[in-house]
């Protein structure tokens, strides 16, 4: 009978390994795994050994980086490989080399894959007292912040255990980012392409505090969030953009253009103007720069929203002075900025999403 784990391959990048990443290999082939790819991210010398440990092992095979590119790059380095060198394999399984990862785990997360083709997520529970601080924050601040911004709760973003079906490992190497940035470009991808994640609960292990790990807790964070938060950051530039282009195109035309009408009336007509040219402005930036968007309902739909924003604006104001007496102003400012983030929502997964 053929062993199912022959169908994936098990990827791990590594940096400087020590006799974690052997051990790990080892526990892999004995557990029936027969292909174990290695990316040797441009290690020291000192550390090769723990290679050449496993260098000989018929089901292994390292690839190496003379010098160090990053996680992701040492990825990309794998899939390619998988899809160059072994067009039958269903699916690669990625895993760390600093032995966060028990066998039987990473064995499931495989097993999963195969009997649904779905994304499996290796998932911790950042909770136990095991956990460092920055680890279980960092991961609390990071689920809920792609929470706000995809609508999606991944409650292990970082993990590094990850089962993908092999179409969507081919789809990995258009991605950009090369260190852990990748990684969150990866999740990000996913959840707009609608493919299902299975959270796999696996062991929460940690080793010294986690004194083991190459992440730069500010650099790489900084790297992580700025994939996240790209989108959203362009689409507030533009709304602020359009916010003043509105402004100036009002001040100008009621001075200017209506201030020989009925001062309400003159008021009224400087509004639409300025609101119009400033929504088309705004459509347009979003559609090609924000969501780069080919959705031919597009415009249709944005001015639903729109209108939709601003009658729901006028009600909450509306309501809320009723009930709390607060100043209009102050109230508009909460409304619409909370309108501001559902709309992002709405424009992202439904006005340009792609058809």
């Amino acid at each position: 009978m053929k062993n199912p784990l022959n169908d994936l391959v098990f990827l791990i990048p590594s940096l400087d390994p020590d006799d974690k990443l052997p051990t790990y290999v080892k526990e892999l082939i004995k557990a029936g795994v027969k292909h174990v790819l290695i990316v040797d991210d441009g290690s020291k010398q000192e550390n090769q050994h723990f290679f050449e440990e496993i260098a000989n092992k018929k089901e292994v095979v390292i690839l190496r980086h003379v010098v160090n590119q990053g996680k992701g790059r040492a990825l990309k380095t794998g899939f390619n490989y998988v899809l160059d060198q072994m067009p039958k394999i269903k699916g690669v399984i990625t895993a760390d080399s600093d032995g966060q990862h028990a066998v039987d785990d990473t064995i499931r997360c495989g097993t999963r894959l195969l009997e649904t083709n779905d994304v499996v997520f290796g998932t911790r529970d950042f909770n136990e007292k095991n956990v460092p601080f920055k680890s279980r924050n960092g991961n609390k601040i990071t689920t809920f912040i792609f929470k706000l911004m995809y609508g999606v709760t991944v409650h292990d973003t970082q993990t590094g255990l990850r089962a993908l079906p092999i179409d969507f490992v081919r789809e990995c190497l258009e991605l950009t980012g090369e260190r852990y940035d990748y990684e969150i470009g990866m999740l990000i991808k996913i959840v707009g392409d609608e493919r299902n994640i299975i959270e796999e609960p696996i062991k929460t292990i940690y080793y010294n505090g986690n004194s083991g790990t190459h992440f730069k807790a500010f650099r790489d964070s900084f790297r992580i969030y700025k994939v996240m938060l790209s989108s959203f950051l362009l689409f507030a530039l533009s709304s602020m953009f359009s916010f003043v282009v509105e402004l100036l195109i009002y001040s100008f035309s009621i001075r200017n253009v209506f201030n020989s009408l009925d001062f309400a009336f003159g008021i009224f007509c400087a509004t639409v103007v300025g609101r119009v040219i400033s929504s088309i402005i705004n459509y347009t930036v979003n559609k090609n720069t924000v969501f780069a968007s080919s959705n031919k309902n597009s415009m249709r739909r944005y001015y639903i929203l729109a209108a939709g924003q601003m009658l729901a604006s006028w009600l909450l104001i509306t309501i809320a002075f009723d009930i709390i007496g607060l100043d209009t102003t102050f109230l508009k400012v909460f409304v619409d900025f909370g309108l501001f983030l559902i709309g992002y929502r709405i424009q992202k997964k439904w006005v340009f999403k792609e058809q």
